[in-house]
């Protein structure tokens, strides 16, 4: 009786190793569970290239209106704070421009080259951040469930502001009648502004010690004849 029971149980054994129904479901949790993974990083994704993108154009918009400003910084400062908090309210994003990543300095055309610092800027760099740096990274949908639940972005733009006047060479001859006359606008501009800081009322003379240096004209000139653009 006992080889029966044996006989019996073997059979069962080899009936259900041999049974196939079912076998697939484990496959179908790990394909759903790969499915899954990619519709969550495709979706988290979309959301921090979306975010990126914001912030890109908010650095352009919050570098543009400070270079408009320029010389003055503390304007300059200002108007950066209000146009990053007009494109990302603090409310929505937390502090996306910190004071410190809002630097002044000069811009080399030539070599291409911004140099912070320095008097005189004619350019300014701003910085915006979702990041733990600022106390706001961006946060993430579905890859919390992969341990991913946060990431830092961030963008830079760079403006500032370029001599509306652009000639061929210093050889007048071969400027073209829009350049000349611009270049007389500009002339007659500065004499006028010597002019008046040179005026002593009291006295009713000229001191010409008060005439503007090459860097106070050079100064003149960006704040009246220059042009803002975004310069990387």
């Amino acid at each position: 009786m006992m080889r029966g029971v044996i006989r019996q149980a073997n059979t069962r054994l080899r009936a259900f190793l041999a049974d196939e129904r079912g076998s697939v479901l484990p496959i179908i949790g790990l394909c759903m569970l790969a499915i899954l993974g990619v519709a969550a990083l495709a979706i988290d994704l979309g959301y921090q290239q979306a975010l990126q993108s914001q912030l890109a154009a908010t650095a352009d918009a919050a570098a543009l209106a400070a270079a408009n400003e320029l010389p003055s910084q503390k304007r300059a400062i200002a108007a950066a704070e209000k146009y990053a908090e007009f494109n990302m309210p603090e409310s929505d994003h937390g502090d996306v421009l910190r004071r410190s990543d809002i630097e002044f300095g000069r811009w080399d055309a030539r070599r291409r080259v911004f140099f912070p610092g320095g008097k005189a800027p004619n350019a300014v760099r701003v910085t915006v951040r979702r990041a733990e740096e600022n106390d706001n990274p961006a946060q993430t949908f579905f890859l919390q469930i992969f341990g991913m639940g946060q990431t830092d972005l961030s963008a830079e733009s760079l403006a500032g502001l370029t001599a509306s006047l652009s000639v061929p060479s210093e050889n007048p001859d071969e400027w073209t009648p829009e350049q000349r006359d611009k270049f007389a606008e500009m002339q007659l501009a500065i004499e006028e502004e010597n002019k008046r800081r040179m005026w002593d009322k009291k006295r009713r003379v000229y001191n010409w010690r008060k005439k503007m240096t090459p860097e106070e004209e050079e100064a003149f000139i960006m704040e009246n004849f220059a042009r803002v653009v975004l310069l990387r």
